[in-house]
């Protein structure tokens, strides 16, 4: 948490930590988090209606920008683990389940694609494909990928499918492909 907050991405703050190990060596541990309720997380939001779609799109293309520049690899990015908390207006997203958090130098083409495909997949079917899509491409042009958009946006829906979760792809022509 504290790594992520020095690198000015919303994350719940640390409270306490502990660890169980054996022989010196870890083997379990645990991260109590500052607890953010009454914001809602993201899924939440969404599954109130259409009226925040827009802003929870954005805010959580501002995230994924954010984590990736900063190499940082959440390892378990989904909706229910983004906080919206309203700021000057705007949702700001705050992270939760840190325990996956991973800084590298700079998130591979295919963690950044893992991590995209797990939040689409995470976002409940009523979330419009146009915003969908609006927020991949305000992505892709603050973090271009070699491969290109379109392949890169590809693989995302595909990712996206196999993980079976909220998202069944219905109206997405890419996904009908």
């Amino acid at each position: 948490g504290h790594g992520l907050l020095a690198r000015r991405i919303g994350a719940a703050r640390p409270l306490a930590a502990l660890e169980r190990r054996a022989f010196g060596v870890p083997v379990a541990s645990w991260l109590v988090l500052e607890d953010l309720r009454p914001a809602p997380d993201a899924v939440s939001v969404l599954a109130g209606g259409a009226a925040d779609a827009d802003a929870v799109c954005d805010a959580l293309a501002r995230l994924a920008i954010a984590l990736h520049r900063a190499g940082v690899d959440h390892g378990d990015l989904k909706g229910t683990h983004v906080f919206l908390v309203r700021r000057d207006g705007a949702l700001a997203p705050a992270l939760i389940d840190l325990e996956g958090v991973r800084f590298v130098r700079r998130p591979s083409e295919a963690r950044r694609i893992r991590a995209l495909a797990q939040l689409n997949a995470s976002l409940p079917d009523a979330l419009p494909d146009a915003l969908r899509c609006r927020a991949f491409a305000r992505y892709a042009a603050a973090l271009p990928f070699a491969r290109g958009r379109a392949a890169a946006l590809r693989e995302v829906v595909a990712a996206s499918l196999a993980r079976r979760h909220r998202w069944s792809g219905a109206g997405c022509a890419e996904a009908e492909r």
